[in-house]
């Protein structure tokens, strides 16, 4: 008994004891927040008591002063990259963040903060990139607003527009906002880029003269205006000759003249020499078709059609950036513009202008002097070059000796964009009849198509013929004489496909 009242007497003292302990926190509790009320309410009446302009200077004070020293770290260094090191102006916005970043460590974050405020999240991805582009932009005419010598970006916006034919009044007008530069700088500056030009043209001839160069002369067309007639002129459409030079490092120059014979040929083209051969060595070679051709390349192992795939082979003659496919083959690396000026390519006296950028650079270098130099050229460049060569061996004419250096060539790309648009012209009223049945009756096929329709109509054709063909053969054979049948076939088994594939499959494996 004794036991049981000693525990019952200990339990009750715990129990009496524990409400003690709970009072004591609760009370500690009850003064920490009463302090913090008292803290609170004599900051509310501190607050109450000033200016609300005052307090949003206060506020503002430091989100302003890292704005304004991050724009202060940015001009600094887009200075330096300017002015300095002499760079290329970047407006790719990844590359752009990390040369700014690299160049001065205290800017990382910067240009990510600047687009989360100025691009809204809701946007989709391309639109985001998209708009980094012009946050860059904007990088660009912030610091140059900071410092006038920081002006990089706003001579480009000038170059561009000179270019497009904005005048010398709207330059200065857009340069007094702030957009561009002024027109004086943009002349003085298009002054020193045809100087640079020229310098780095002579300077590459002259370290890799030894070397064989491919020349090309062609036409550009800048069509893309508005053909308003004026008092003037009903076009402002402008035609140049362009020429440029790629090296091949791995050959050396070629002599015109080897152990005395010339690789001219007096008389130019021998159509009589020509059809010999054609008759006494290669008879019976061009019976079989194209198609049979290359069904015998394929079981030998000669060709391998499964490296090209159609979008590729539709593509081929597409030159646009955002073309993923083959991009490496469309690309100029290497590539020496000689120069281009304003005329047109339709005479032997236009193409003899146009071959002087090239003498004129050899002046300098010499390059030219007793080698070959093969011209790559349109049909009417082998035309007119051939008859200013001929000429210049037959007779005493104005023509210029040094032309005798250069060896026009028929590159396999003119080939196959000639040859393409010259089946389409040619056969316009049959691939007018499948245009209309595919499309349908009211879709309209211009006379002369562009290359990527007329890419894609040659595609159909030749697909559409592979599955009716055996069907057709079976019935008719070879041994039909009929005109229009072995026209049709012809063009169905060897000529379509031939000019889908000299370039596309043939040139390039």
């Amino acid at each position: 008994m004794s036991g049981l009242a000693s525990k019952n007497i200990n339990c009750k003292t715990e129990n009496r004891m524990e409400p003690n302990r709970g009072n004591i926190q609760y009370k500690r509790k009850k003064e920490l927040k009463d302090q913090e009320k008292s803290r609170k309410r004599i900051v509310y009446e501190d607050i109450e008591s000033r200016p609300i302009g005052e307090i949003r200077k206060e506020v503002s004070m430091d989100n302003s002063t890292t704005f304004a020293s991050n724009i202060k770290m940015l001009t600094n260094v887009l200075y330096n990259k300017q002015r300095r090191e002499s760079t290329d102006l970047e407006l790719d916005p990844i590359q752009f963040q990390y040369m700014i970043e690299e160049a001065n460590p205290e800017l990382i974050g910067f240009f990510s903060s600047m687009v989360n405020a100025i691009i809204p999240k809701d946007r989709s991805a391309y639109n985001k990139q998209e708009a980094k582009k012009s946050v860059v932009a904007l990088c660009y005419m912030i610091a140059g607003l900071r410092n006038k010598f920081v002006n990089q970006f706003k001579i480009e916006v000038g170059l561009y527009l000179a270019a497009s034919g904005a005048t010398w009044e709207a330059i200065d007008t857009l340069s007094s906002i702030g957009y561009s530069a002024c027109a004086k700088t943009v002349t003085d500056f298009q002054k020193k880029i045809q100087t640079n030009h020229t310098a780095k043209i002579d300077s590459h001839f002259l370290e890799k003269g030894d070397c064989l160069h491919i020349y090309n002369v062609d036409d550009y067309h800048n069509i893309h205006e508005k053909r308003r007639p004026d008092t003037t002129s009903t076009s402002v459409a402008k035609h140049f000759a362009t020429c440029v030079a790629k090296p091949v490092t791995e050959c050396p120059t070629v002599p015109v003249v080897f152990n005395g014979i010339s690789v001219h040929n007096p008389n130019n083209v021998e159509a009589s020499r020509i059809c010999w051969h054609l008759l006494n060595k290669y008879t019976g070679i061009f019976d079989i078709s194209y198609s049979k051709r290359q069904l015998f390349w394929i079981s030998e192992g000669y060709q391998n059609t499964n490296s090209f795939d159609r979008i590729e082979l539709l593509t081929i003659h597409s030159y646009d950036d955002t073309i993923a496919e083959r991009k490496h083959e469309r690309s100029m690396g290497g590539l020496q513009l000689i120069g281009f000026k304003e005329q047109h390519l339709h005479s032997m006296q236009d193409y003899l202008n146009a071959l002087k950028m090239i003498l004129a650079v050899n002046k300098n270098s010499k390059c030219l002097e007793g080698h070959v130099a093969p011209i790559v050229a349109d049909w009417p460049g082998q035309l007119f070059i051939r008859k200013a060569l001929t000429h210049l061996h037959t007779s005493r004419s104005q023509i210029p000796k040094e032309i005798d250096s250069f060896i026009p060539m028929l590159g396999p790309l003119h080939l196959s964009l000639n040859s393409r648009e010259h089946v389409m012209i040619i056969y316009h009223f049959l691939f007018e009849k499948m245009f209309h049945f595919v499309f349908g009756e009211r879709k309209k096929l211009a006379k002369k198509p562009k290359p990527w329709r007329i890419n894609l109509l040659l595609e159909l054709m030749r697909n559409g013929w592979v599955k009716i063909k055996d069907v057709i053969m079976q019935k008719f054979g070879l041994a039909c004489k009929d005109v229009e049948y072995q026209t049709t076939i012809d063009l169905l088994d060897n000529l379509i496909p031939a000019t889908l594939d000299v370039y596309a499959i043939l040139f390039r494996s």
